[in-house]
C-alpha cells in the first residue's frame, strides 16, 4: 500500500508528511485543503504513469486549474520554483518515487516538466536506486553502482519505467508504481449516477463521477458470489427499502422514453409496493442508495483501483446512514484489499473510526495564520482513550473544537 506521502509547494501545502493506513478519513473546514491533499497524490500518479498534463489529470479526478494556481504563492513567502512529491509503500524496506515538476506558467495547458526523479528501493541509507534523473541527465542504475547514464529526449514524459538494461526492478518496486498510476479520485454526482448526464473523467470500470455506474455494477453483481456474505447481508440493511437490484436495458415500464438514458439501467426492486408496481429505476430511486452502491462497487469490484479516494463520502446520505457506510467500508477494506482516503464534514462518519486499530486513520486539516494547510494525525493516545470513556465521541470532540479541523467560526 501507499504509506508516507511527502507534499512540498502544491497549492496550499507548503511542506506536509501523510502517513497512510489502509482506511483514511480527512476532515476540515471548507477550503482547509483536504481535497489538495487528495489531488498532490493524484499529480504523483500521473508522474509515475508517465506524464502531467490536463488530460491526465482531469481522468484520475484532479481537477485541471490556472497553471499560477498549483505552486504555493502566498503574500508571506516566496513561490517556489518546482513542485516536489514524494511517496513510500508501507514496506519494511519501501519503495520510493519521487519526483520534483515544473509546471508551465505561461503556457496554459502544456505538459508539466520533470525536473528531478527518483526510484528506488530503501531509505537514504542503503537504498538500491533504479532511476535517478537531475537537470543534468538521467542514470538507469544497476548492481554495485554501475550505471547508464543519458540524457531524457522530452523533459515532458518520465523516466521511471523506461527499460533498464541491468534488468528490471522487484516486482514490490513495480507495484507501487501500479498503484500510483491507477490512483484515481472519485466524486459521483447524482445526475450521472442516474444516468441522465455524462461523464467528464471516464475510466474502467467506472468514471470519477460515476460514468458507466450501472455497467460496473451489473458485472459485480454477476460475481456476487465473491463478496463476503456479511458485507452483502449489511449492504441490504444499509438499502432499506430495497430487496432486488438487477441492472438491463432501459424499457419503457420503468423509465419514461422522454428522459435520456445509457444502453444499461439499475432497476430497484422495492419490498413495499405491489407487485408489477414495484420496479424503479436509478433515475425514481433514493438518491442516497445510488451513492451507497456507488461506494460498495468501488470497494468489491476487481478492477477499480487498488488505492483510491471518494471526495464527501457522506454526499446525499443521512448521518446515520454515512456512518454505517463508513463503517462497512472500514470493516472490509482489507478484505477487499483496497486502500480508502475520504473526505467528509459529517461528524457522525467519525464515530464509525476504530481509531484503536493502525490501519484506521483520522487525519485533521487546517490552515494557520499564513494559509498554509496543515495535516495531522490523530493517534489513539491515552488522552483519547480517556476522553473516550468519559462518553465523549470523537464527533462531539470534533464538533466542539477538540481536535481541529473546524472553521474559525465558532
Amino acid at each position: 500500500m501507499l504509506g508516507k506521502i511527502v507534499i512540498r509547494g502544491f497549492k496550499s501545502v507548503v511542506a506536509q508528511t501523510v502517513d497512510l493506513g489502509r482506511v483514511n478519513v480527512f476532515v476540515g473546514a471548507n477550503g482547509a485543503g483536504k481535497s489538495v491533499v487528495l489531488e498532490a497524490i493524484g499529480v504523483l500518479g500521473a508522474a509515475a504513469e508517465g506524464r502531467v498534463d490536463d488530460a491526465t489529470l482531469l481522468r484520475r479526478g484532479v481537477r485541471p486549474g490556472v497553471p499560477t494556481l498549483y505552486k504555493n504563492a502566498f503574500a508571506a513567502d516566496e513561490i517556489p520554483r518546482l513542485i516536489t512529491l514524494n511517496a513510500r509503500s508501507k514496506d519494511q524496506r519501501p519503495v520510493v518515487y519521487d519526483v520534483s515538476l515544473d509546471n508551465p506558467v505561461r503556457k496554459g495547458s502544456a505538459p508539466w516538466r520533470f525536473v528531478n526523479e527518483k526510484l528506488a528501493l530503501g531509505e537514504e541509507d542503503g537504498s538500491r536506486k533504479y532511476v535517478t534523473r537531475s537537470s543534468r541527465g538521467a542514470t538507469l542504475w544497476g548492481g554495485r553502482g554501475k550505471g547508464h547514464s543519458f540524457k531524457p529526449q522530452d523533459p515532458t514524459r518520465s523516466v521511471a519505467d523506461i527499460p533498464n538494461p541491468h534488468g528490471e526492478p522487484p516486482p514490490v518496486v513495480r507495484e507501487l508504481l501500479s498503484r500510483l498510476r491507477a490512483f484515481a479520485i472519485y466524486d459521483p454526482q447524482t445526475p450521472v449516477l442516474r444516468g441522465i448526464s455524462t461523464e467528464t473523467g471516464p475510466l474502467d470500470p467506472v468514471g470519477t463521477s460515476g460514468g458507466r455506474f450501472a455497467e460496473a455494477l451489473g458485472e459485480l453483481i454477476e460475481r456476487w458470489k465473491t463478496i463476503p456474505q456479511y458485507a452483502s447481508q449489511r449492504l441490504w440493511e444499509l438499502l432499506g427499502w430495497a430487496n432486488g437490484i438487477r441492472v438491463g436495458p432501459p424499457t419503457a415500464d420503468v423509465i419514461s422514453p422522454s428522459i435520456p438514458s445509457p444502453s444499461r439501467i439499475i432497476r430497484f426492486t422495492d419490498r413495499f409496493m405491489r407487485p408489477k408496481r414495484n420496479v424503479l429505476s436509478a433515475y425514481d430511486a433514493s438518491e442516497g442508495a445510488l451513492y451507497v452502491l456507488f461506494a460498495f462497487t468501488l470497494l468489491f469490484h476487481p478492477r477499480t483501483p487498488s488505492s483510491f479516494a471518494i471526495e464527501n463520502v457522506d454526499h446525499a446520505l443521512h448521518p446515520l446512514l454515512a456512518r454505517k457506510l463508513v463503517s462497512l467500508v472500514a470493516d472490509c477494506a482489507a478484505e477487499a484489499d483496497k486502500q480508502i482516503l475520504l473526505t467528509t464534514h459529517n461528524p457522525l462518519v467519525l464515530d464509525a473510526l476504530d481509531l484503536r486499530n493502525d490501519e484506521v486513520r483520522l487525519f485533521t486539516v487546517d490552515r494557520n495564520k499564513k494559509g498554509h494547510t496543515l495535516v495531522r494525525r490523530l493517534e489513539f493516545t491515552a488522552a483519547l482513550e480517556k476522553a473516550m470513556e468519559s462518553k465523549l465521541t470523537l464527533s462531539q470532540m470534533w464538533t466542539q473544537g477538540l481536535i481541529g479541523g473546524v472553521p474559525n467560526i465558532l
